[in-house]
């Protein structure tokens, strides 16, 4: 292992999941994550639909009000986006190694 993924992988990251209108897609995007080799500190969802139609899916999971970590790293992703397994890590490493910014956006 490398210094910047070592570096990487002591990082706090927390995941912020966007979604509107789109509950299979945001129940996938969570399953992927939760499958992830480098497991997030945090999931964040917001539901940026007025009738909230994310709280089916939210509902079955551990839901808390806190706000996102401090310290933490945050990186987002779409609710249509899909996220292999090392989806996280190698985006961590990338931005370890090249000295990114403290906020990261996936694109799949």
């Amino acid at each position: 292992m490398q210094c910047h993924q070592l570096e990487a992988f002591a990082m706090k990251v927390s995941v912020c999941v966007v979604t509107h209108r789109r509950v299979e897609r945001l129940h996938a995007v969570l399953q992927d994550l939760a499958r992830q080799r480098r497991l997030p500190e945090q999931v964040v969802v917001v539901d940026i639909d007025a009738a909230g139609s994310a709280r089916p899916v939210i509902g079955q999971l551990r839901t808390s009000t806190a706000p996102l970590r401090s310290g933490a790293s945050l990186a987002f992703i779409d609710d249509d986006e899909r996220a292999p397994g090392s989806w996280l890590g190698q985006l961590l490493d990338a931005a370890t190694l090249y000295r990114a910014g403290w906020r990261y956006r996936a694109y799949a």
